[in-house]
This record gives C-alpha cells, sequence and structure tokens, in this order.
C-alpha cells in the first residue's frame, strides 16, 4: 500500500490570511499532497499572542471559514484542545498515531524555518516529518538554501524548497490593515465578516 502524503501548516493564525492559504495551495500543488491539515496553535511556544487577540476558539472558527471552500484542506484543532504549549514535535506524533501509513510534511514559512534548529525536539521532528519552506521575500533565498545544508547535515532533513509567489505581509501588518479598514486585501471575504461581527482587531 502507498503512503499517503498530509502537509501540516500549524500557526497562530492571528489571523489565518491570504498568505497562510496561498502557501498551502502551492505546497499541495508542488508536492501532490492528498490534504493540507491546518493547526491553530492553542499556546505558541516562540511567542506570545499580542494582548487583545482573539480566543483560541476564536482562531479555530476564522481558520475553520477560511478553508470552507478549499477541497484539499481541514482543521485539525488538537493543538486548541490540548493543555500547554503548543509544541510540533508532540502535534506530528498524534497525527502518526491517528493517520497511518501517512507521510507528513511541515509547510512552513521563511522565519520558522531559520529557527527551526530551536524548536522543541528539533532533531527528532525532522526524523518523522519532512520540511516544506515557503518564502515569504525574494531576498530570503540565499538564507533558505545556506540553512537547507546546515539542517541537512545536523539533522538529516528532508527538505523542499517550494516554488511559489512571494507573499510580503505579515499577520502584524495584516491587523493594522483590518484596524484600518482594509483587511480586504489580505483576508477572505468570510473571515473578514466574522471579524467585522466580533469586533476582532478594534
Amino acid at each position: 500500500m502507498s503512503l499517503r502524503e498530509v502537509g501540516i501548516l500549524g500557526g497562530t493564525f492571528n489571523p489565518i490570511h491570504n498568505g497562510h492559504i496561498s502557501a498551502a495551495f502551492y505546497a499541495k500543488e508542488f508536492l501532490g499532497l492528498s490534504k493540507v491539515l491546518f493547526v491553530p496553535a492553542g499556546i505558541p511556544p516562540h511567542k506570545a499572542l499580542p494582548e487583545g487577540s482573539p480566543s483560541a476558539s476564536q482562531r479555530l472558527e476564522m481558520t475553520k471559514i477560511a478553508v470552507l471552500e478549499l477541497p484539499f484542506a481541514e482543521v485539525c484543532d488538537l493543538e486548541i484542545r490540548r493543555e500547554g504549549k503548543s509544541f510540533t514535535f508532540d502535534t506530528v506524533c498524534e497525527l502518526r498515531n491517528r493517520y497511518q501509513n501517512t507521510e507528513f510534511f511541515l509547510i512552513i514559512g521563511t522565519d520558522m524555518f531559520l529557527s527551526f534548529d530551536t524548536w522543541f525536539k528539533a532533531a527528532e521532528l525532522a526524523g518523522i516529518a519532512k520540511i516544506a519552506v515557503v518564502r515569504r521575500e525574494d531576498s530570503d533565498s540565499l538564507k533558505i538554501q545556506k540553512k537547507s545544508e546546515e539542517y541537512r547535515k545536523t539533522f538529516r532533513a528532508d527538505i523542499t524548497i517550494v516554488p511559489s509567489p512571494v507573499f510580503e505581509i505579515s499577520s502584524t501588518e495584516v491587523r493594522e490593515d483590518i484596524r484600518n479598514g482594509k483587511g480586504e486585501k489580505w483576508v477572505p471575504r468570510d473571515v473578514l465578516t466574522y471579524i467585522t461581527e466580533n469586533k476582532l482587531y478594534i
């Protein structure tokens, strides 16, 4: 029986925006993934959520709304339900138990990739999941290439750089544009409606 290949796209999704969706789409297409799991973090281990951020359940709901029309996508709430910090290693271990005969790809952007060696149990994680890197800026290419060589040597990591349009936007900038009434540039329409109705990011 052949292995299924599934992508994991984690993040705070504060809020989920078109950059996340673009990363999932291009990784799915390039790698031939059967599905992409969107996994909102409960308590992110690397950074605190900004004051006044939506609750975990609201971030989960925005993620569910965003992927409704993406046939290849599914939302996984295990990090929201899990107590304590949301470590990717724990998530992949749980998913490996849940999905038999499946190979996992971590879909991550430049910032997270460049700091992968600081992640919880990074070496072990590289041994149980492949890494798919999606650039955020054109200038990132050389940094990614250098880190890829380092991780392949140090962790024996299996790394693929996914060709995709560069999406130069951060969640901080997205939140600022939402506050200024310009969120439609970055956020799916139905997600923006949810944000407005629940008075988020004001």
